[in-house]
C-alpha cells in the first residue's frame, strides 16, 4: 500500500550543520560494525556455501529492473532450499527400493538357510538312533541333492543354448508378421499410383528374399542345426510368398507403365498420333527411381523380368518409330518436318541422321537407368544385367532353366530397329538419284551445265559419306560402351548394320560418279585443269570440315581407299596433265596437290604427280622459249636471213653467197637491222610464269637461242668457200652479241 508524505519546511544552515557532524559520527560507528561482522563471517559452512550459490544463480527479475534486494533473495533461497528437499526425497525414494529389494533377496536367503537347518535338525535327531544307518542316509541325501543340481544346471544350460539358437535362427530367418501382411494384402489397383506403398512393399520383398538366399546358403554349406525336411518346407514357403509377391509387382508394373495393350500399340502406334504428355509421362516413369527398383527386384524372377522387359523393348520401339515417321511428315519437338528438305540431300540425310542420333542417345540414357547399377540397403552394389549370372537354387521353380534377361545392348538395338528400314529407304534413294546422271533422267531437257551438275553430285556424295561415317562411328562407340560387347555383336545391331550398308552404297555411287566423271572430262567445255582443280579442291575442303573423316574415326580398309584423296587425284588428275598446254594449268594443278596434301593426301602419293607435273612444266616452258626465240629472230631482222639460212641445203652445189635470200644486199640490211635491235632487244618478260628462276631460265634460253642463230650464220659466212668478199658489215661476233643481249 502506497504511503503519503507531508511537505516539511526545508532546514536552516545552522540545522543543517548540526545534522551532518551527528551523521557523521553516526556512519562511523555503524561502519566499524559492519567491518567486525564481516571479519567475524564465516564462508566455508554450508548455509553460506548454499546461500553463495542461490546468489549466484539468480536471473533478472524483472524486465524494468536489475536490482537485487533482499526479497528476491529469499525467493532464491527458498526455491534452492525446495529443489534439494525434492532430490532428497527422490534418492529416499530409490534408497527405500532398494532396501525392499535386498530385503526380499535376504528374505529369501533365510528361508533357504532355515530349510537346510530344519533338514540338518532332523537328520541329527535320527543319528542318535542309529548313527550308521543315519550316515548312509546322508551320503544318500547328498547324491540326490548333487545329482538333482547337476540336472538342473544341465537342463537351465541346455534351455539357455535353445534360446540362443532359437534367437539367432530367427534373426535370420524370421519375416516379420508385417512384411507377411504386406506381401500377402497388396494391391496394385489401391496402389497404382502411392510410390511409398510401393517402396515399402519393395523393402518387404528385398528382405524375403535375402532370408530366402540366407537359407540357402546355410543349406549347401551344410551348417549344424538344419534339417533337410524343414529347409526344404521353409524354402517351399518362401518360394510361394515370393512367386506371388513377384507376380503382384510385375501387374503393379503392366497398369503403372500401361503396357496392357502393348501388342495392339505394336501395330496401330506408328499410324496414331498421341499426345505430346502422354510420351512424357512415360519417360518419366521408366526415369523414375521406384520404377527402376522395381525391375531390378523383378531380375530375381527372370521370366516376368524378361517379359516385361520385351514389352518395354516393344513399346520403346514403336514410340522411337512414331516420333521418327512423325519428324519426317509433320515435325516433332517444335522443329520443322525433315521432309521439306527433300531437294537439298546434304541437309535432308543430315537431319535423318541427327534425329536417330538423338533418339539412340535419349534411348541409351533410359536403357541405362533401366540395368544400371543398384545400390543395396547396406551400401553394397548389385550386378548390371549384362553381368547377372543366376544361381538356380535362388530361383523360383518355374524360374529354372529362362532365358538370362535381356541386355542393354539387345533393348538399345530392338529399340531403333525400327527406325532403320524407313532411314535406309531414304538414304538409298536420295544415293540414287545423286549417282544417276542427268541425261539419263528420262527428262527432255538438257541440262545447262552438266559438268557442274556432276561435280556437285560428286561432292554431295562424298559429304553424305562423311555424315555416315561420323554417325556410324558414333553409334558403333556408344553401343560398345552400353553393354560391353565385342565388335561383332555390335555391328550385328540393325541401326548399325543399316548404316553400314548405306555407307557402302554411298561409297560404291561416289567412287563411280568420280570415274565417269574422269573418263568424260575432255567432253566437258572449258579448260581441263581448271575443271579437274575445282573438283579436288571442292572435295579437299569437304573433307577437311566434315567430322566423318576425322583421325580418330575408324573404318573398313576398302571404304578408306575408296574415299581417299589418291583415288580421286589418280582418276581425275593423271588424264589430266597430260593435257596441260599452259603454265597456268600447271600452277594450278600444283596448288591443288599442296591443298589436297593439306586435307589429308599422302606427301609420299603427292609427289610422283608433282614430278609428273613439273617434267610437263619443263616441256611447256621448252616450247614457249622456242616460240620467244623465233619472235626476237623475227622482230630483230635477221627472222628471214635465218630462214632462208635453214633453206641452203636445198640447193646444193652453190656458194652460200647464191643461196635465195643470203645475196650479199639481205645479208646486209639484215645484220644492220639485227644490230641496231641489240640496243634495245625485243626479249620477252614471260610474264605467264610465276616461278622468278624459271622465268630467268627461260630468258636465258631465249638469249641463247638467237646468239646460236647469230653463231651459225656468222660462221657460215666468214667459213671458206661462202663466196663473201667483203666482210665489213659484221660488226658483232657472237660472243660480243650474247654479251649485249645479256645486259
Amino acid at each position: 500500500m502506497e504511503t503519503q508524505t507531508k511537505y516539511q519546511a526545508p532546514p536552516s544552515p545552522v540545522q543543517k550543520h548540526r545534522s551532518i557532524s551527528g551523521s557523521r559520527a553516526t556512519k562511523d560507528s555503524i561502519l566499524s560494525e559492519k567491518v567486525a561482522r564481516t571479519l567475524e563471517l564465516r564462508t566455508d559452512t554450508t548455509q553460506m556455501m548454499n546461500a553463495l550459490a542461490a546468489l549466484s544463480s539468480i536471473t533478472e527479475h524483472s524486465s524494468e529492473s536489475r536490482a537485487m534486494d533482499a526479497k528476491s533473495v529469499r525467493g532464491a533461497i527458498e526455491r534452492d532450499a525446495l529443489l534439494q528437499a525434492k532430490q532428497f526425497e527422490m534418492q529416499l525414494k530409490i534408497l527405500v527400493e532398494v532396501a525392499s529389494d535386498m530385503r526380499r533377496h535376504v528374505e529369501r536367503v533365510s528361508s533357504f538357510a532355515h530349510d537346510l537347518a530344519t533338514m540338518s535338525e532332523g537328520g541329527n535327531g535320527s543319528n542318535n538312533a542309529n548313527p550308521s544307518h543315519d550316515s548312509r542316509i546322508d551320503e544318500e541325501a547328498e547324491s540326490r541333492i548333487a545329482l538333482s543340481l547337476n540336472e538342473a544346471f544341465r537342463d537351465y544350460t541346455e534351455a539357455e543354448e535353445r534360446a540362443h539358437t532359437v534367437a539367432k535362427f530367427l534373426e535370420r530367418f524370421e519375416i516379420s508378421p508385417n512384411d507377411t501382411l504386406l506381401l500377402e494384402s497388396f494391391s496394385c489397383e489401391e496402389n497404382l499410383t502411392n510410390l511409398a506403398a510401393i517402396e515399402e512393399f519393395l523393402d518387404a520383398l528385398d528382405r524375403v528374399h535375402g532370408v530366402r538366399c540366407e537359407l540357402s546358403r546355410a543349406f549347401q554349406s551344410n551348417e549344424p542345426g538344419f534339417g533337410t525336411t524343414s529347409v526344404i518346407r521353409m524354402m517351399e514357403a518362401l518360394g510361394t510368398k515370393q512367386e506371388a509377391a513377384y507376380e503382384k509387382l510385375y501387374r503393379w508394373l503392366q497398369s503403372y507403365l500401361r503396357l496392357d495393350n502393348a501388342p495392339m500399340k505394336s501395330q496401330h502406334h506408328s499410324v496414331r498420333v498421341e499426345e505430346e504428355e502422354e510420351d512424357d509421362r512415360l519417360d518419366e516413369a521408366l526415369a523414375h527411381p521406384c520404377v527402376k527398383r522395381a525391375l531390378h527386384t523383378l531380375k530375381h524372377a527372370p521370366s516376368f523380368h524378361r517379359h516385361m522387359m520385351e514389352m518395354i523393348s516393344t513399346l520403346r520401339r514403336s514410340e522411337v518409330t512414331r516420333r521418327f515417321l512423325l519428324a519426317l511428315t509433320s515435325g516433332h519437338d517444335g522443329l520443322p518436318p525433315i521432309e521439306r528438305m527433300a531437294h537439298d540431300p546434304q541437309n535432308y540425310v543430315g537431319d535423318m541422321l541427327a534425329f536417330v542420333y538423338r533418339a539412340f542417345s535419349m534411348e541409351r540414357e533410359l536403357v541405362h537407368g533401366l540395368v544400371a547399377t543398384s545400390q543395396a540397403k547396406d551400401g553394397s552394389e548389385s550386378k548390371r544385367n549384362d553381368e547377372i549370372e543366376y544361381d538356380n537354387s535362388y530361383l523360383l521353380e518355374d524360374d529354372i532353366g529362362v532365358a538370362k534377361p535381356m541386355t542393354a545392348f539387345q533393348l538399345l538395338s530392338h529399340a531403333l530397329s525400327g527406325v532403320a528400314r524407313p532411314l535406309k529407304a531414304r538414304i538409298t534413294q536420295v544415293i540414287a538419284s545423286l549417282a544417276r546422271r542427268n541425261s539419263e533422267d528420262g527428262s527432255d531437257d538438257a541440262p545447262v551445265d552438266e559438268e557442274s551438275t556432276l561435280r556437285n553430285s560428286i561432292s554431295t556424295l562424298y559429304l553424305i559419306c562423311g555424315l555416315l561415317l561420323f554417325y556410324h562411328s558414333a553409334i558403333f562407340e556408344k553401343f560398345g560402351s552400353a553393354g560391353g560387347e565385342n565388335d561383332s555383336t555390335i555391328a550385328s545391331a540393325s541401326i548399325v548394320d543399316i548404316l553400314m550398308e548405306c555407307l557402302e552404297d554411298a561409297v560404291s555411287a561416289y567412287t563411280a560418279s568420280i570415274k565417269v566423271y574422269g573418263a568424260t572430262i575432255d567432253s566437258f567445255v572449258g579448260d581441263q585443269s581448271m575443271i579437274a582443280s575445282t573438283l579436288v579442291d571442292l572435295i579437299s575442303d569437304t573433307r577437311k570440315k566434315s567430322p566423318g573423316y576425322a583421325a580418330d574415326i575408324a573404318c573398313a580398309p576398302h571404304i578408306s581407299e575408296s574415299l581417299s584423296l589418291n583415288l580421286l587425284c589418280e582418276t581425275i588428275l593423271k588424264p589430266t596433265i597430260a593435257s596441260c598446254h599452259s603454265l597456268e594449268n600447271t600452277e594450278m594443278l600444283k596448288s591443288t596437290l599442296i591443298a589436297a596434301c593439306k586435307s589429308g593426301l599422302s606427301p609420299d602419293a603427292a609427289q610422283p604427280w608433282i614430278d609428273t607435273i613439273l617434267s610437263k612444266e619443263k616441256d611447256i616452258v621448252k616450247d614457249l622459249v622456242t616460240i620467244e626465240t623465233d619472235r626476237v629472230l623475227k622482230e630483230s631482222g635477221i627472222g628471214e636471213l635465218f630462214g632462208s639460212f635453214s633453206h641452203r641445203h636445198d640447193f646444193p652445189g652453190i656458194p652460200l653467197s647464191a643461196c635465195p635470200g643470203m645475196d650479199p644486199d639481205s645479208l646486209k640490211d639484215g645484220l644492220k637491222a639485227f644490230y641496231s635491235s641489240l640496243y634495245a632487244p625485243p626479249l620477252p618478260q614471260f610474264e605467264g610464269i610465276k616461278d622468278q628462276k624459271v622465268r630467268h631460265d627461260a630468258r636465258s634460253q631465249t638469249v641463247t637461242g638467237v646468239v646460236n642463230a647469230y653463231r651459225e650464220i656468222y660462221e657460215a659466212i666468214t667459213s671458206d668457200g661462202a663466196g663473201y668478199k667483203d666482210l665489213s658489215f659484221l660488226g658483232h661476233n657472237p660472243d660480243q652479241v650474247k654479251m649485249l643481249l645479256s645486259l
